[in-house]
């Protein structure tokens, strides 16, 4: 068990977290106590009375207060885990029988057109909302498998495993009718309706067991209505999305005016009343503005167009999308192209779902997207925009999971799975599911042998991000996690060594090949490319490499780099016998390595600093030995690499310009 210990003015927050010493993992919630994940999930969405934004802490970290001071000295694990986690459809559309597995907190499906893609989308819209799509319900003459028996009954089934985050949250009236969690195994349970063509309801099943008793299936469908699913079909207007949830955005800024202390209404003048209210509206809209602003280049506002009468208010909110240009002209969102619209229909809808659950009216829990290829009407800056809006999201609100359906390589690049739909006969299809880094990348490879999308080298990938390449895998390693410590997003920037871009080995000689080998592919993407070097690269090397990426182009802007590490951030107890990154690593870390490791080449003088005993063994009888360690070392720390952290401050500035 991890115990968290945090200092007396750790948050600075309001509730009981900043009066908390410690937290036990996987301990009880009552009084002040709470488990980790939540403080986890308050800390990073920002809902929890006076807690700001920051960014998650990562795997390996230590948790950092607001104000930089340790708040934790123990390493934990942090795990974004997907509600749903697999489907089953049986005689909808185009599936005679499918099962697909895993889901993961932002997974892509992809497929060549008609493989059933959207039918995933749809038989999981059918599921939770009881309509195929939005405003369709079930045809048994469009919706049945033709090709399923004759002798067959005839009946469509959706069954999805779910696997629940400890922050969900059960109603006590559920709790009493119906104890899911208690039937759950590992954490896990399933749920297949079954729908019979002369029957209105479908048929409820609990782990494959079919529940006969009224009260239990009454149960299981409130279970249901803690989640919302919401299903974005392509050829929706993506304005249209938002109207639907107009009212919602009303009850909410009503919500944040109650709680703020106002009047009720009519205690005040109507005038006052909409003017408190657009200014709630406002504040809500806030971040998607300066995410438009961001994305678009131009000054983008966002205001509400509100009736003029309490009567209208409920049913006739607009939304304004102001382009300020020089004359101040004010253009209709209706008006914007359809990429602007769709990426401001996002954000806004997620601005909404995310202040919705864990409210007592309704006790959502939790919130699912299906999207249908969102790459349509998309530039490719703006799809990796998109693409990191659902990643980011997914990472760090763990009551989110996106679905989507996609031929883009970008969006599938993005995603922590990748769900590869194959059509074999008329009526079956079989899935292949790619995971982790290695397997994203494979499942890029597969959707490129397949004519879906077209395999690009990994730099174009995320193009808007910024490239830090280093010498060497190690180098890789070890920078990635000192930006984690700087709580850099990590849809910020890839770190790449030459050995991700097609070279044997590293160094700054294949750093040279792979300048001159990929040289347009980095002229021509969006983001920046900083090169980081060892402290001791000598001045020849440096300009040699200054030289071709001064031939790449500027793109008008300054999106090429190159950083020196400093020695002057080294630890001074480590002496510069200690070539490349292990230099940057801590004396107290590196002096443990050495003995622990029985690292004998490595001596310390009398006055506490370490030294190489033989300079000519070092790459063979220290670097190597250090590399194996510190690359699986699962205690690594941010103190460990506090050197490093301080010397990555030019690269900061390359991932902020």
């Amino acid at each position: 068990m991890f115990r968290l210990e945090f200092g007396k003015q750790a948050l600075g927050a309001r509730g009981g977290i900043a009066r908390c010493r410690r937290v036990h993992l996987g301990g009880a919630r009552g009084g002040r106590a709470h488990a980790l994940d939540t403080i986890y999930y308050e800390l990073v969405t920002g809902l929890a009375p006076g807690l700001p934004r920051i960014h998650p802490p990562f795997n390996g970290l230590v948790l950092k207060s607001v104000f930089d001071q340790p708040i934790g000295q123990k390493r934990v694990t942090i795990i974004t885990m997907a509600l749903i986690t697999r489907v089953a459809i049986r005689n909808f559309r185009s599936f005679r029988n499918l099962e697909v597995k895993p889901f993961c907190p932002y997974t892509s499906i992809t497929g060549l057109n008609n493989a059933g893609k959207s039918n995933v989308l749809r038989a999981l819209n059918l599921f939770f909302n009881e309509e195929i799509e939005p405003g369709k319900s079930l045809d048994w003459e469009r919706d049945y498998n033709i090709f399923v028996s004759r002798k067959q009954k005839k009946e469509i089934s959706v069954e999805v495993e779910f696997s629940l985050p400890d922050i969900f949250n059960f109603p006590k009236p559920l709790k009493a009718v119906i104890d899911i969690p208690a039937v759950s195994n590992n954490g896990s349970f399933s749920i297949k309706k079954v729908w019979h063509v002369q029957e209105d309801l479908p048929s409820i099943y609990l782990n494959g067991k079919s529940i006969e008793d009224d009260k239990a299936a009454k149960g299981i469908r409130g279970f249901l209505s803690l989640i919302k699913y919401v299903y974005i079909p392509h050829y929706v207007s993506p304005l249209k999305l938002f109207d639907a949830d107009s009212v919602s955005f009303i009850a909410e800024a009503l919500h944040r005016l109650r709680k703020g202390g106002k009047k009720k209404t009519g205690e005040d003048s109507l005038d006052n009343f909409l003017g408190d209210l657009r200014k709630q509206i406002g504040h809500l809209w806030s971040e998607v503005s300066t995410a438009l602003n961001r994305s678009t280049g131009a000054s983008v506002e966002l205001s509400a167009e509100l009736p003029s009468s309490l009567e209208e208010l409920v049913s006739n909110l607009k939304l304004r999308l102001s382009m300020l240009y020089e004359q101040n002209h004010v253009i209709g969102a209706e008006l914007q192209g359809a990429g602007v619209q769709l990426f401001t229909a996002l954000l806004l809808l997620y601005s909404l779902h995310r202040s919705q659950p864990g409210r007592s009216f309704g006790w959502l829990q939790a919130i699912i997207w299906g999207v249908e290829e969102p790459e349509n009407s998309l530039h490719k800056s703006l799809e990796a925009e998109i693409a990191a809006f659902f990643q980011r999201n997914a990472r760090e609100n763990p009551r989110f999971q996106f679905i989507i359906t996609t031929h883009s390589e970008i969006f599938a690049g993005y995603s922590n799975c990748i769900i590869s739909l194959k059509k074999e006969g008329l009526s079956e299809a079989i899935s292949t599911v790619f995971q982790g880094k290695d397997g994203i990348r494979e499942g890029l490879k597969e959707m490129g042998k397949a004519g879906i999308g077209i395999y690009t080298e990994p730099i174009l990938t995320n193009p808007t991000s910024t490239i830090v390449l280093v010498e060497g895998k190690s180098d890789k390693f070890i920078v990635q996690q000192a930006l984690r410590c700087l709580q850099v997003p990590k849809e910020q920037y890839m770190v790449l060594s030459p050995e991700d871009l097609g070279m044997h080995s590293g160094g700054t000689p294949n750093i040279e090949k792979v300048l001159d080998k990929l040289s347009k592919h980095f002229a021509y993407r969006p983001g920046n490319l900083c090169i980081l070097l060892d402290w001791e690269t000598k001045e020849k090397t440096y300009n040699k490499i200054k030289k071709l990426i001064e031939k790449l182009g500027d793109k008008n802007k300054n999106g090429f780099y190159i950083v020196k590490l400093d020695d002057k951030n080294a630890d001074p107890k480590v002496s510069k016998g200690f070539k490349g990154i292990e230099r940057f690593l801590s004396y107290s870390y590196l002096r443990k390595l050495c003995e622990d490791h029985s690292i004998t080449l490595v001596k310390e003088t009398k006055e506490g600093v370490l030294v190489i005993e033989d300079p000519s063994n070092y790459n063979h009888g220290v670097k190597s030995k250090l590399q194996q360690v510190y690359m699986n070392d699962t205690k690594l720390s941010c103190e460990s690499i506090q050197p490093l952290i301080k010397a990555l401050k030019p690269v900061l500035k390359c991932l902020n310009t």
